[in-house]
């Protein structure tokens, strides 16, 4: 097998030029190099979960609690996005 040399290599011309040769490789680079630059929804996660905590008029709820209101409020939130999402879908289309 000929060595690649990866010197000033741009991942994705290399999975472009490389995804027969590497298959299952290519599928796992193309679920890792999919991954957000920003993390600003993981912060956000944690800020939320520090005010949960650090609150101190919640400072008795369970472990498991306390997951499922974080657990919730993403949900919330996701679905939320969804709802918009499909509302300016509508409009651009003229419904």
């Amino acid at each position: 097998m000929k060595a690649i040399k990866l010197r000033n290599v741009i991942p994705e011309e290399f999975w472009k030029d490389n995804n027969d040769r590497f298959p299952i490789l290519y599928q796992v680079a193309k679920k890792v190099m999919c991954i957000p630059p920003s993390s600003v929804p993981s912060e956000r996660f944690f800020s939320h979960a520090t005010m949960l905590f650090n609150d101190k008029l919640r400072n008795r709820l369970t472990d498991e609690r306390a997951e499922q209101i974080l657990l919730l409020r993403c949900e919330l939130n996701r679905r939320n996005k969804e709802l918009n999402d499909s509302s300016s879908d509508d409009e651009n289309d003229g419904t």
